[in-house]
């Protein structure tokens, strides 16, 4: 979704609403890929030549996908706007989802705070048992021992599943990036254009482009699927 600035051309840092609204787009978007890459990751460990590494490497992969997707979903700081907030995944795009698609994803959110937690599932945790002697030995207890119920991931599908909703969550950050770049190119081209170069030519400079409304304090709506 970034895309490279031409070598040799100036460059303005861009600061306000919009320009921000842009680039918590971006950091969007670079969690929800990193949550489809290990989705897809973790499907394909799942589905090869089991080694000694295989269970490790496939609860690495999908509990930092699980969280990387979580984090998505939560509030944080904005970019390029002092104080502001960073755009959020309102509820609404839900409703292009699949029954099967929405489960994956409530599946992800709910194993992934429970990682957090500490639990990972509520089959999870740490057993504690009294160990008898078996028969014919003397009925007496032997010792006491312990062991952690863990799980490595959930079903493969919901995997697969997760995967195919990054995807719709992708082309939803695409479309509004989209939106949002056109929006600003023309604030842009409606600027001074001698003021544009004057502020190229300043280090560390930043022109603040005019909010949504043509109001310098105007905000996008605050939805990252537009």
């Amino acid at each position: 979704m970034s895309t490279p600035a031409p070598q040799g051309f100036p460059q303005i840092g861009l600061s306000g609403p919009m320009p921000g609204a842009l680039a918590d787009l971006q950091s969007l978007a670079n969690d929800v890929e990193f949550a489809r890459q290990c989705a897809l990751g973790y499907l394909a460990y799942s589905s090869s030549t089991p080694t000694s590494e295989q269970p490790l490497v496939a609860k690495a992969l999908w509990f930092a996908g699980a969280i990387a997707y979580r984090r998505a979903f939560t509030s944080g700081r904005g970019h390029l706007v002092a104080g502001g907030s960073r755009l959020k995944i309102k509820d609404a795009w839900t409703t292009l989802l699949t029954t099967d698609q929405l489960a994956a994803h409530d599946d992800t959110l709910r194993m992934a705070n429970q990682h957090i937690a500490h639990r990972v599932a509520d089959h999870e945790g740490a057993v504690v048992v009294a160990v008898l002697t078996p028969p014919p030995g003397p009925r007496e207890v032997a010792g006491v021992g312990h062991m952690l119920v863990h799980m490595i991931g959930p079903e493969v599908v919901v995997a697969e599943r997760l995967a195919s909703v990054c995807d719709v969550l992708l082309g939803l950050f695409r479309t509004e990036a989209e939106r949002l770049g056109t929006l600003i190119r023309t604030k842009l081209d409606e600027a001074n254009i001698d003021e544009l170069y004057a502020v190229s030519s300043i280090p560390g400079k930043e022109f603040t482009v005019p909010g949504e409304d043509s109001d310098e304090s105007g905000e996008p709506d605050g939805d990252a699927t537009g």
